[in-house]
């Protein structure tokens, strides 16, 4: 059996103006894929494909895998570069038995504002409509009309924190398998909703979610549903493709009954919009500081929710540092503060130097540095990994009156509170930790004493009412309270959908 992979993950932030390059794909070309590790600690999707196939003997064709870091707007050069290499290795694959892709859901190019389902339709039209293909996506993908229509199946994310990669990536190896070996005609349908939402409101331990899910699970026990899932959306971009959406698949000669399934999740959804809340307490940043100093002890754990990098901000904005010494906050940490040029200098310096810096962005949206004086705690190397670059990174520790903020060479996400100690800082230290972060990890749950979002601006502001969409399709909730869905009028659209698919889909 000859099945051909691919990877293509990255979740676009059109708010962040720094673009992304073809450089910052960190692309691992065709058989060079057996060779690296970005898939190999459970973390990735395609960790799961991949073991999946290898266990099942299957003969893997790899084209391109790129993993970009969560950034700004692709340029278009780089979109189509790693276009062109997907479909040429398409083209020079020989005789397949079908295809098994991890996508995001939520890419976007300066000239394609749904980049996976153009790509996917792309195949479609070089392997022809009868070769089944199921991809792996995120769970804040953007799902469109046209990525249905070009493949079989979809299998997505069911947790936030995402902690079921891996396990995406096996379901979807599985369910192409089956339907390879059982010679299955299938489609997936969906149900759209006009909503947008964050993930920073949904978290899958946290109701309402966290019973949306429950009930998720007890769909894909159907004997007709291959699988179900959510794919709630992506909101820090600007896009016209904005919405949640129901994603079941199964055989075609079940489709009534799919659609039914589909019409019935998002119901449900939908009917208890009103309660997607933030998942933590949250408050404006004045406000969360104070509970922080009210706790009898820390760490509290705030998340600077507005300069998120794992949802694409620059992680440079110096606001709540700022505040923190303007109220003469101590016994506070700052991790992870990226900026390459203010490490540079602190290494140059050394350790126990004072140095002066002109430290990322005074506010969100200038690019004005915010100039600091420090003394540098400690120089962190041999901790940047040009493979796995978005978790770890080598860091200065620098005391900042009284705030100890790690600032990184790289921009870097901080899901584990493992880096820190890493640094040798140890969290039980400080009063407050504030993370540039969204929602917290379980390890940074089960450390903090409490946990907060800070409200903050930026470009992951997740007070969505605040964000200026110029592209997103209205009304929409919570945009527009008064926005309504009709599950007739989403039935009909899905026949509309499902005879544009069998072209691909079935004979």
């Amino acid at each position: 059996m000859r099945i051909l992979t691919g990877t293509m993950m990255h979740e676009t932030n059109t708010f962040n103006t720094v673009p992304t390059t073809f450089e910052d794909f960190r692309p691992v070309y065709g058989q060079d894929l057996f060779n690296h590790t970005f898939y190999e600690d459970n973390s990735e999707a395609t960790g799961g494909i991949m073991k999946v196939l290898r266990a099942e003997g299957v003969e893997i064709i790899p084209t391109l895998h790129v993993f970009p870091f969560v950034s700004g707007i692709i340029v278009d050069e780089a979109y189509q570069k790693a276009k062109e290499v997907i479909l040429e290795a398409v083209r020079n694959a020989g005789e397949l038995d079908g295809i098994c892709f991890c996508l995001h859901g939520s890419m976007y190019t300066q000239a394609v504002e749904d980049p996976e389902g153009d790509l996917m339709s792309a195949i479609r039209e070089i392997v022809g409509p009868d070769l089944p293909i199921v991809c792996a996506l995120d769970m804040h993908a953007t799902v469109t009309d046209e990525l249905i229509r070009s493949v079989n199946a979809l299998t997505v994310f069911r947790t936030a924190p995402h902690i079921d990669r891996f396990d995406t990536g096996v379901r979807a190896a599985d369910l192409l398998l089956k339907i390879i070996r059982q010679k299955l005609k299938v489609v997936t349908v969906s149900a759209k909703l006009p909503m947008i939402i964050a993930g920073e409101h949904s978290m899958t331990t946290i109701n309402p979610m966290k019973e949306l899910i429950h009930q998720l699970y007890r769909k894909n026990h159907l004997i007709h549903v291959l699988n179900a899932d959510y794919a709630v959306g992506f909101p820090w971009a600007d896009t016209p493709h904005h919405s949640v959406r129901t994603i079941v698949s199964g055989e075609v000669q079940h489709v009534e009954e799919l659609m039914e399934v589909a019409l019935d999740l998002a119901q449900q959804f939908w009917d208890r919009r009103f309660e997607f809340t933030y998942s933590f307490e949250a408050y404006p940043l004045d406000e969360a500081l104070d509970v922080a100093l009210a706790e009898p002890q820390g760490p509290v754990i705030i998340s600077d929710a507005g300069d998120n990098p794992t949802a694409g901000a620059s992680s440079d904005n110096a606001l709540v540092l700022h505040r923190l010494l303007e109220r003469k906050i101590d016994n506070a940490l700052i991790a992870v503060f990226a900026d390459r040029s203010s490490y540079e200098k602190c290494r140059e310096a050394g350790e126990g130097a004072v140095v002066n810096l002109q430290l990322g962005r005074k506010e969100p949206y200038v690019l004005e540095p915010y100039p600091v004086r420090g003394e540098v705690l400690a120089i962190k190397t041999g901790l940047s990994d040009p493979k796995r670059i978005r978790i770890s990174s080598n860091a200065a520790i620098v005391k900042i009156e009284g705030v100890t903020v790690i600032i990184a060479e790289e921009r870097m996400a901080v899901y584990d509170p493992g880096y820190l100690y890493k640094l040798e800082l140890e969290p039980k230290d400080f009063q407050i930790i504030v993370i540039k972060n969204g929602y917290q990890s379980p390890p940074y749950q089960e450390l903090a004493s409490k946990s907060l979002f800070a409200l903050t601006p930026g470009h992951t502001n997740i007070t969505l009412t605040e964000i200026e969409y110029r592209k997103a399709p209205r009304p929409i909730y919570p945009l527009d309270e008064e926005a309504e869905w009709n599950a007739d009028l989403d039935r009909e659209s899905m026949k509309i959908n499902l005879q544009l698919s069998q072209r691909y889909a079935i004979k």
